[in-house]
């Protein structure tokens, strides 16, 4: 593991991505390197652990064999067991495998390259969950409703999950790779429902991409965080059939596998959801998204706003016959996200440091911030530059009490106190310290949020 370490550290030690290219270049055939960066980057595996116990045994060649075959244990099982930590721990020793056994759990080589760099190197290198991107709303200038091919559709407020359904293996798969189902009775829903009409349309299995979304007592879809919290324990084995029967999968289209494994497709968003239309039930618990069409950006903006005053998140504008579906990191430019964002001033309340393990640890993650009034609290941990992120967490610490500005989509509450309110995709913007000083009201981010 000495010279993977070294690599890796070489790969650190430049900072443009032609030249940490060019090194990954030159140790692209060194097959313990290769798996290296398969099982740290590759979405498929993870391993529920960050770190490890201390070393209690010397490390040996035979422990040193270990090493893969514990990390596939531990990804097999979407769990780890305390005696695995250990057994893994010592099978690493102190020096450099335990430093890239780290790297490996979380999920992170810290060297200024991820997976779209090593594929840029050498294709198909590392596995990632295809997905289609779309514009934000500053792009909307670019979409043409002139020719009456354009759609209005409900942005769903969940977990995304591709579905396949194929010979009898449905199975959901999450965008960070993770595979999982929801029990034998959610499968008699797909086996009884309207999607296997459009594979025999259309004479191949098809994946389908839509959200899961958990259906309260009282008749209403759960909020994202409540919601993907049960998710989220079936993606990590943990799930409670009895649980499921009130779980609803929204999908807004397909893709055939075929396409799926080339992550482009030749079909047009019209032609898909033309097929879905003629083949779709009303009911059941696997739903078509609300979609409309709309011939203006007025008449977007009308539909964005009702879904918005049903408590809805947003939005999306299509150029149905133009849009046609490919694995895309910059979004495709037919498509756009109705999710306009509202701004206010808040009031820092402290500042935190970036993940363990991650590029910011030791500088500033983030920054905790609240109204004047006291009654929302809320993290920003994205818009910073790196510059303000260097400055250190003692520094943005230093101006507790004093103003920024924050930009937002929505306002929920907080899910560890009720009685708090907290931004819905808050960011920072700016400081404002020289020309504020008191914060918004929570009553005014709601009229602003309200506004768009």
């Amino acid at each position: 593991m000495e010279t993977v370490k070294r690599i890796i550290d070489e790969i650190a030690s430049v900072s443009g991505v032609k030249e940490k290219k060019a090194i990954i270049k030159r140790y692209e055939d060194n097959a313990l390197f290769n798996r290296v960066v398969k099982y740290a980057l590759d979405q498929d595996r993870s391993y529920d652990l960050t770190d490890l116990p201390e070393p209690v045994t010397e490390p040996s060649p035979v422990h040193r064999g270990t090493i893969f075959s514990i990390l596939d244990s531990m990804a097999e099982k979407k769990g780890t067991t305390m005696e695995e930590a250990q057994e893994l721990s010592d099978a690493c020793g102190p020096g450099s495998a335990r430093e890239v056994v780290l790297k490996i759990l979380r999920k992170d080589l810290r060297c200024g390259a991820r997976a779209k760099v090593f594929n840029g190197v050498k294709k198909g290198w590392v596995y990632e969950v295809p997905y289609q991107r779309y514009k934000s709303f500053s792009s909307i200038h670019k979409i043409d409703f002139s020719r009456g091919t354009v759609v209005a559709q409900l942005k769903m407020d969940g977990q995304f999950a591709y579905l396949f359904t194929a010979r009898g293996e449905d199975y959901f798969l999450s965008r960070n790779g993770s595979t999982f189902d929801l029990g034998p009775e959610f499968r008699k829903v797909i086996d009884n429902s309207w999607l296997p009409l459009v594979d025999a349309t259309i004479g191949e299995p098809t994946v389908r991409m839509g959200e899961l979304l958990v259906m309260g007592p009282d008749g209403r879809y759960l909020p994202r965080k409540e919601g993907n919290g049960i998710i989220n324990s079936f993606i990590s084995g943990k799930g409670d059939p009895g649980r499921v029967k009130d779980i609803h999968y929204v999908t807004w289209g397909f893709i055939t596998e075929m396409e799926y494994e080339a992550r482009v497709s030749k079909r047009s968003y019209q032609d898909t959801i033309l097929l879905d239309s003629q083949c779709a039930s009303g009911g059941g618990q696997i739903k078509l998204s609300e979609t409309t069409q709309v011939n203006s950006l007025e008449e977007a903006m009308e539909f964005y706003r009702a879904a918005r005053k049903r408590d809805e998140e947003g939005a999306m504008v299509k150029e149905a016959d133009k849009l046609f579906w490919k694995d895309q990191q910059s979004g495709t430019p037919y498509g756009v996200k109705l999710k306009p964002e509202a701004e206010a001033e808040f009031e820092i309340v402290e500042a935190y440091c970036g993940d363990k393990g991650k590029k910011w640890e030791k500088h500033l993650g983030g920054l905790v911030v609240k109204t004047s009034c006291g009654k929302l609290v809320s993290r920003l941990g994205n818009g910073f530059s790196d510059k303000e992120r260097l400055l250190g967490v003692d520094w943005w610490n230093d101006h507790k009490g004093k103003i920024v500005t924050g930009r937002f989509t929505g306002i929920t509450t907080d899910k560890t106190n009720r009685e708090t309110m907290c931004l819905d995709h808050g960011r920072f913007v700016e400081t404002r310290f020289h020309d504020k000083t008191e914060a918004d009201t929570l009553e005014y981010c709601i009229k602003e949020v309200k506004k768009v």
